[in-house]
């Protein structure tokens, strides 16, 4: 899991590369990795990444860490609501089952 870009799928968190290189490229940065793993190729390598990128008109510079903190803290509160809810509404229906056979 990227804890530097709390384990999103965005194009900031993606890396392509196997499992392998995935794991030992550790939190270095995907061009340093890529100069070291793919040695003269590297400069070709990259440049197709970002080539790619670039296509998709995506801004490295988003912060995404602002973005998903909010989504985890909302994700948080309706999940919440929803447990209450469905609690109050077995609850609920607990207790017209309980009267109902009486």
């Amino acid at each position: 899991m990227n804890k530097t870009s709390l384990g999103l799928h965005g194009w900031g968190n993606v890396v392509p590369c196997c499992t392998s290189c995935n794991n030992e490229k550790q939190q270095k940065p995907w061009q340093e990795f890529a100069r070291f793993k793919a040695k003269e190729l590297a400069q070709v390598r990259i440049q197709r990444i970002n080539e790619f990128v670039s296509s998709k008109n995506y801004d490295p510079n988003l912060n995404l860490h602002e973005i998903a903190g909010n989504l985890y803290e909302d994700i948080g509160e309706v999940a919440l609501t929803l447990t209450k809810l469905r609690y109050t509404q077995a609850k609920d229906r607990i207790e017209q089952l309980l009267h109902t056979s009486t």
